[in-house]
């Protein structure tokens, strides 16, 4: 270890979701913070987002509140089509 680091990162092994919003079905994942920070997947960044397949997703593994941040609220009337009993709060600059 280089001299001047005195205090190193110390990462831990902390599972989250990763919800792949492209092609025919939205697939949730569990993987560490350290492996979704290395995931890489061209399909995420060259097909288009499902958005109603990722909020169905969403629903069926018990969300139930989310926030949406931007000046227009498209996933909010999204999921207004789908469940006008879950929330959506928008969040602007």
């Amino acid at each position: 270890m280089p001299p001047w680091v005195t205090n190193p990162v110390q990462w831990k092994t902390t599972l989250t979701t990763l919800l792949e919003t492209h092609g025919e079905n939205a697939a949730a994942y569990q993987m560490t913070i350290h492996s979704l920070l290395k995931f890489s997947h061209p399909a995420q960044v060259t097909n288009p987002v499902q958005w109603e397949t990722t909020l169905k997703t969403l629903l069926e593994k018990g969300l139930t509140q989310s926030y949406e941040i931007g000046p227009n609220k498209v996933i909010a009337g999204i999921m207004k089509r789908i469940d006008k009993t879950s929330p959506v709060t928008n969040i602007t600059a």
